[in-house]
């Protein structure tokens, strides 16, 4: 006869087993990758230009240098991006948390090298303040050239079509 002993054993045994087989197959199983938590934010061809990073309202964005050696000092220094989304100082120096380079990822958020997230309050500055976390960033002058190339390219597609009919003589019938 079953006893509540044995019956308590027998579910705990069974819980336990299904514990374990769950553990073992979440272990197996594969794991997906977030590109847009290991992408970089953006990619430019151009490898020797740097971007201003700027707030939406167009104040710049900067962070605060500290030397030790030969003397101490500390300065407020614009921040930039260069060409695969790395954050660096306008002499192309990379800015670190903990000696690892920061970095902006295609979810807007910014990164160590190992993808650990890093809140802009702890790098960043606005002006003579912390930068408040989630505060929209981009870059200086990059609508204008975005729009600049839009405007190239439209350009482009007018003459070819303006080649094309010109170069038809069946309009003209």
């Amino acid at each position: 006869m079953l006893t509540k002993k044995k019956i308590i054993y027998v579910l705990g045994v069974s819980l336990t087993v299904c514990a374990a087989s769950f553990v073992a197959y979440e272990y197996q199983k594969p794991r997906t990758i977030n590109y847009d938590k290991t992408s970089p934010m953006m990619i430019f061809k151009n490898k020797d230009k740097l971007w201003q990073v700027v707030t939406y309202d167009g104040q710049p964005v900067t962070t605060l240098m500290t030397r030790i050696h030969p003397e101490f000092s500390q300065e407020y220094r614009n921040v930039y991006l260069n060409y695969r989304s790395q954050f660096v100082f306008s002499n192309g120096t990379a800015i670190t948390v903990e000696e690892q380079p920061i970095y902006w990822n295609r979810a807007g958020d910014i990164v160590t090298i190992d993808y650990t997230e890093i809140n802009e309050a702890y790098i960043f500055w606005v002006g003579d303040q912390e930068m408040k976390a989630n505060t929209a960033i981009t870059l200086a002058g990059l609508k204008k050239q975005v729009l600049s190339e839009i405007l190239k390219s439209k350009d482009i597609d007018r003459k070819r079509m303006a080649q094309k009919l010109s170069s038809r003589s069946d309009w003209l019938d």
